[in-house]
């Protein structure tokens, strides 16, 4: 029988100091290759999502002004006919009831905003309207169609047309489908006829209510801009409403219908030529919400479109 014998020094040998720091170094090294491809994937996923972020503001934001600005001082009155508006007039800015001067129904104002941002007014008629079986204007009422369940309430800014002319006032009253529209509040006269003159509107008439936007670009309290949209509701402009975030600047310039450029509202205001203004174009500098690009500077991307407004195209 053959005994195999082993020596203490057999036993007992285990890693040398070189092997061990081999095996740590390139633990090491697989460790740093790991967190390297981490943090590569983390950073690829905080610009995707940055930039599809500022992509999708640049969509909502252009297709929510766009339809706007197309729709700008378009009304269900047939072109050509007058206008007229029982309001009291107002300073655009200065009272912030801009929308109650329809003599220009698109306006721009030019550095109200960060970064010298700019502003732009619309006005239009909804796409809501409501037929009119009789209108009395010596009791200053408007009998609306009762199939069509009208949700006009008093307070409401309308526009009322015919084949003949159109009139602005301020819904005072509304009973059933009784809307009236007697003189007070912001209305000056109760007559809906040019120069003041007792008018009928034609029994085929429609009636809607006045739209009117405000888009600019105003601090949106997180640390950042955001591209903002007022809108008329009732007789008074409601809360802000934020449609896109990261929004660093907004430059605004109209065409004019015998002009060559595009002009900044600068050039547009001396010479009162809102009327004839066909054309928009709106360039908005978006940003990323992270500090992701060179030098950790947050990215910028430019976008410009331009509208044209559909009631003032030949």
């Amino acid at each position: 029988m053959i005994h195999k014998t082993f020596s203490r020094s057999n036993i007992s040998k285990g890693f040398s100091l070189v092997e061990l720091m081999i095996s740590i170094a390139l633990g090491l090294l697989v460790v740093g290759a790991t967190l390297s491809i981490f943090s590569t994937n983390k950073q690829a996923y905080r610009t995707t999502e940055n930039l599809g972020r500022v992509q999708e503001g640049a969509r909502i934001g252009f297709e929510l002004i766009g339809n706007d600005v197309r729709e700008s001082g378009g009304t269900q009155c047939s072109r050509g006919i007058d206008v007229v508006s029982i309001l009291t007039p107002s300073a655009p800015m200065a009272s912030g009831d801009f929308w109650s001067d329809w003599n220009n129904t698109v306006r721009g104002i030019d550095n109200t905003g960060p970064n010298g941002s700019d502003t732009l007014q619309l006005k239009s008629g909804s796409a809501d309207m409501f037929h009119v079986n009789g209108h009395d204007s010596t009791a200053a009422t408007i009998d609306i169609n009762s199939t069509q369940n009208h949700n006009l309430v008093a307070g409401d800014i309308a526009i009322i047309c015919d084949y003949r002319e159109g009139a602005i006032f301020q819904v005072t009253n509304v009973a059933g489908d009784a809307i009236s529209h007697s003189a007070g509040g912001l209305n000056t006269i109760s007559n809906l006829g040019i120069n003041g003159a007792n008018y009928n509107f034609a029994d085929h008439a429609t009636l809607s209510r006045v739209n009117a936007t405000e888009w600019f670009v105003a601090a949106n309290g997180r640390g950042g801009n955001s591209l903002f949209r007022n809108t008329l509701r009732n007789a008074s402009m409601g809360a802000p409403e934020e449609i896109a975030e990261g929004v660093n600047n907004m430059q605004i310039t109209y065409l004019l219908d015998d002009g060559a450029d595009y002009v900044t509202s600068a050039f547009v205001v001396p010479l009162a030529r809102w009327d004839d203004v066909i054309a928009v174009r709106i360039a908005i500098v978006f940003e990323s919400q992270d500090a992701i690009g060179t030098g950790g500077a947050r990215l910028q991307r430019p976008a410009i479109q331009t509208f044209n407004l559909r009631n003032r195209t030949p």
